[in-house]
């Protein structure tokens, strides 16, 4: 053994350890559960979402969502600001992100 201050590595592999045990979620259960946050509460929003979906217009609405520009809104409950942000995060997983007007990353370059 080396004298190191790194641990010493066990190479013995315990085929009883605990496993992960909570599912992934395949996109279509993720999108599912967005649209019933979303529907009863706010289906305009979710109409709006999916008129724009796959475009740059959508990626825009989904920010200025979760970015209060006015200052006086009040918020959405827990469950329907984390469909907007899953919702956003797969947009942009999916079509990537279209760098729209007030985005500050949108003309960084990282070369």
């Amino acid at each position: 053994m080396a004298d190191t201050p790194f641990p010493e590595i066990n190479w013995d592999f315990d085929d009883t350890s605990p496993r992960p045990t909570k599912k992934v979620k395949t996109m279509e259960e993720e999108l599912a559960e967005c649209y019933s946050a979303l529907s009863v509460e706010f289906p305009r929003i979710l109409e709006k979402i999916s008129a724009t979906w796959g475009h740059p217009e959508c990626d825009k609405y989904l920010s200025d969502l979760v970015i209060d520009k006015r200052g006086d809104r009040q918020g959405f409950p827990p469950r329907v600001m984390a469909a907007i942000l899953k919702l956003s995060s797969i947009h942009s997983a999916t079509f990537g992100t279209f760098g729209h007007q007030g985005d500050g990353w949108a003309t960084t370059n990282f070369k």
